[in-house]
């Protein structure tokens, strides 16, 4: 959330970043993303995600979709919160 970098280039930066510290390999990380999505998307609770989004979905989001959207709402919440 701090640095919006990352979320530029998740391949690269962050998914390293993440297996580094819970000593995985990007590789992994990259399809734990995937399934997260794949769970929200087919079995979780669309709606909550688009009203996160605060746009429609008609396709399931790529992992930096997905996670801009994530990173998007938190900040937002953590503004609320002040």
């Amino acid at each position: 959330m701090q640095d919006e970098n990352y979320l530029l280039s998740v391949s690269k930066l962050l998914y390293p970043q993440i297996a580094k510290k819970y000593q995985a390999t990007s590789s992994s990380v990259e399809r734990d993303i995937r399934t997260v999505i794949n769970v929200c998307w087919e079995r979780g609770n669309r709606q909550l995600l688009e009203d996160i989004s605060l746009r429609p979905l008609n396709t399931r989001p790529t992992s930096s979709v997905f996670l801009d959207i994530l990173v998007h709402y938190l900040r937002q919440d953590c503004l609320d919160k002040l």
